[in-house]
């Protein structure tokens, strides 16, 4: 069996000091001292300009709507995404604008977000299956309109944009840290944001508490625990060695799979995507559905990514790209050899529908 995805921890063995070290602290969260060196490796090893370390995903992306102003506003994001995209946008009280996507990078589309950033607040941008999309294209539209820019790089993490690591694009940026990703600690998240939105992100993630005022009475507890921040300690170290497996995948992929399938585009030349996910485009929904059958048979996990959050929605691009893609595996666990049997049985598919 070659899975679509499979988590990679740190052993056991490289945490368990930590551990140790935490029990007997007394200090199991409240940003204790594992937080502190979680951070710090974050800011120094990845170029953050600053980051607070949360419980997951969704809940950053919901701190950082909260923090740009834009709770129970008009937020302008694409309708092809995961669904805790929308949801964080839905749990804020906000009212999502749905953007079409762009047909070779499967990221918002600049120019239709310029036709509608009028009658929004603000926007909610996503790097799509770890790619980064058009941060100067966006970060223009945004500036000229005086609306917040954020951006959900939930696989990102690792990612660059023109030469440049990501998390100091935008108003803010959201990764997650869930079990799937390159930097897994099992349910996390993280949020990067210009200083005067790092500070109310921590007060909000914290109750809403600054030195034990509350200043924010629509605070929460978004903490994440010091045990989860060991293991991304642990995690942080085998980061670069995953990325360089699934850009070397990802570049055997490209050049073995049929002319007649399509892989997604970087946003700029120079951008580094991270390969969370490995999504091809087939020519028709009959080919899509093909290469699926044929995929399962040869006991190989695939699955249909992303699904548009709506029918009722002005995006095309979405509903198109949507009834001829797939992910086909893509994680640290694979070898060349598994890599060139997925080529070969979405070939095999695709030619006997010739």
């Amino acid at each position: 069996m070659i899975p679509l995805i499979r988590p990679v921890f740190p052993t056991v063995e490289s945490i368990v000091p930590a551990l140790e070290e935490i029990r007997k602290s007394g200090m199991f969260s409240n940003q204790g001292p594992c937080y502190n060196a979680f951070c710090d490796a974050l800011v120094s090893e990845l170029g953050f300009p600053n980051v607070s370390a949360v419980c997951n995903g969704t809940i950053a992306i919901q701190l950082a709507i909260d923090s740009c102003g834009l709770r129970g506003k008009r937020v302008a994001v694409p309708n092809f995404t995961f669904y805790g995209t929308i949801q964080a946008i839905l749990s804020s009280g906000c009212e999502p604008v749905f953007i079409d996507i762009d047909s070779e990078t499967l990221t918002i589309c600049p120019d239709r977000l310029s036709d509608k950033i009028s009658s929004c607040d603000g926007v909610l941008a996503v790097d799509s299956f770890g790619s980064p999309c058009h941060y100067r294209e966006l970060e223009d539209i945004c500036a000229t309109e005086s609306k917040p820019l954020i951006i959900d790089s939930a696989g990102a993490i690792g990612a660059s944009y023109r030469g440049v690591s990501v998390g100091g694009f935008g108003d803010a940026q959201c990764f997650s840290l869930h079990a799937t990703k390159l930097l897994p600690v099992g349910e996390g998240g993280l949020v990067t944001s210009t200083e005067s939105i790092h500070r109310k992100v921590s007060s909000l993630m914290n109750f809403g508490l600054d030195n034990g005022e509350l200043i924010y009475p629509q605070g929460t507890n978004a903490k994440i625990d010091e045990m989860h921040c060991a293991v991304g300690l642990q995690s942080l170290k085998a980061l670069n060695k995953h990325l360089s497996n699934r850009r070397a995948y990802a570049r055997l992929y490209g050049a073995n799979l049929d002319p007649s399938v399509k892989t997604q585009k970087l946003s700029a030349e120079s951008n580094q995507a991270t390969h969370q996910l490995f999504p091809i485009v087939l020519p028709t929904t009959a080919c899509r559905d093909r290469v699926m059958r044929q995929l399962l048979e040869a006991d190989i996990g695939c699955k249909v990514y992303y699904v548009p959050f709506t029918e009722n929605a002005d995006t095309p691009i979405s509903f198109d790209i949507y009834s001829r893609i797939v992910c086909i595996p893509m994680h640290s666990c694979m070898d060349v050899s598994d890599v060139m049997k997925v080529c070969r049985e979405v070939n095999r598919a695709c030619l006997s529908g010739l």
